[in-house]
């Protein structure tokens, strides 16, 4: 196993350090002993297998060492601290839409009696996490000779077998998750409804991970290496949810406050980063971080009536 264990237990402290240090002190009568319980079983438990799980295929098949040294070789000549400062803004950007969206659209949702704040946060999250990145990182600078475009073939186009073995772990989790979350009470939604949710969620996974693991992470790991690339981009996946959390009612945090919420996301949000983060350093391959995000998704938020 490595320093695997060493390094899931790190983090994993250093997380629930952080959040409950800040849930306890802001606000200590609203955390019961069942939530905390919860979030130590579910937000922690299955991510922690998940990733054991996968350090123990990866250990057995593929070459990973050959994987990072081709994307060593396509981010070559990216200028990846300048690029980080503009995901940074990019992020920044995203929040500060969603919040003015939500301002601007709460009361006429109010008046038209139907939900325009989810479409304008999909939309805000197209555009900074996806759309704008995709653009800046991977088409200026160094387009010119070619080395601007050589990431998104291996992240999208995955031709190796074992690449995919990723997705064995995930359907573990995802059938864990299955058995300890309650079925859902309400019937599921018309056929139209589910395929309309089940949209907006790939549309979600995308845009979130190409922004924070194939973009975001892999250029922390080469700058500081890879578990700290992993602990960095999940810590601002969970500071991301944190602060979109008034604008958004999917998972929503109990909590008006900032501090608090960035407490609760920390706790949450945290270990489904850690998971995604170290798949997506194993295997490099996109579409196993969308189907287990996607899974783990419509799993835990069913489109029920």
């Amino acid at each position: 196993m490595g320093r695997l264990p060493l390094a899931v237990i790190g983090a994993g402290v250093l997380s629930l350090l952080a959040g409950g240090l800040l849930v306890w002190a802001l606000r200590p009568e609203s955390v019961g002993v069942d939530y905390l319980a919860s979030v130590v079983l579910v937000s922690w438990s299955l991510p922690v297998f998940g990733v054991v799980a996968t350090r123990v295929l990866t250990g057995r098949f593929g070459d990973r060492r050959a994987l990072d040294a081709r994307v060593r070789t396509a981010l070559a000549a990216h200028p990846l601290q300048r690029q980080l400062l503009s995901l940074g803004v990019f992020l920044c950007c995203c929040v500060a839409l969603m919040a003015v969206m939500e301002r601007v659209l709460s009361d006429l949702s109010l008046e038209m009696g139907t939900a325009l704040t989810a479409p304008a946060d999909l939309a805000a999250r197209l555009l900074f996490l996806l759309a704008l990145p995709v653009l800046v990182m991977d088409r200026s600078g160094v387009v010119l000779d070619g080395r601007g475009t050589r990431m998104p073939p291996i992240a999208l186009k995955v031709t190796e077998g074992w690449r995919w073995s990723g997705l064995v772990p995930a359907l573990v989790t995802m059938a864990l998750l299955a058995a300890l979350v309650p079925a859902p009470s309400s019937p599921w939604a018309s056929p139209p409804v589910v395929f309309g949710v089940l949209f907006s969620y790939l549309l979600i996974t995308v845009s979130e991970e190409v922004f924070f693991r194939g973009m975001v992470q892999t250029r922390l790991e080469l700058m500081l290496g890879r578990w700290p690339g992993i602990i960095g981009a999940s810590g601002l996946f969970a500071l991301f949810y944190g602060a979109v959390q008034p604008t958004i009612s999917l998972a929503a945090l109990p909590s008006d406050e900032a501090l608090y919420r960035a407490g609760l996301a920390l706790l949450t949000y945290a270990p489904l980063g850690l998971l995604c983060g170290y798949l997506w350093s194993c295997f490099r391959n996109t579409w196993v971080n969308v189907i287990t995000r996607m899974g783990l998704m419509t799993i835990a938020f069913p489109p029920t009536l």
